[in-house]
C-alpha cells in the first residue's frame, strides 16, 4: 500500500493484482489522482484529505474509508 504524508500520487492506468489497501492518505499538502486502474477485486483508499483525492475510472471501483490508518 502507498502510505502518504505529504507529497503527490497519481496512479493510472496500472494493472492491480492484490486485494485490500491501495493508499493511506494523510497530511494538509498530500494529493492524490487514482485513474484508469484495473484490479482483481474491490481496493480501499482510507481517505483523510477530503477533496485533494481524485478517484475514477477504475474497475472495480474503489472503496474510500476515512479516519483510519494502514496497519492498525
Amino acid at each position: 500500500a502507498f502510505l502518504l504524508t505529504g507529497g503527490r500520487l497519481v496512479l493510472n492506468g496500472c494493472n492491480i493484482n492484490k486485494n485490500g489497501t491501495l493508499a493511506d492518505l494523510n497530511g494538509e499538502q498530500t494529493r492524490a489522482v487514482i485513474s484508469n486502474n484495473i484490479g482483481v477485486n474491490e481496493l480501499i483508499v482510507v481517505n483523510n484529505i477530503g477533496e485533494r483525492a481524485v478517484v475514477s475510472g477504475n474497475s472495480p471501483s474503489i472503496k474510500f474509508v476515512e479516519k483510519a490508518s494502514v496497519g492498525k
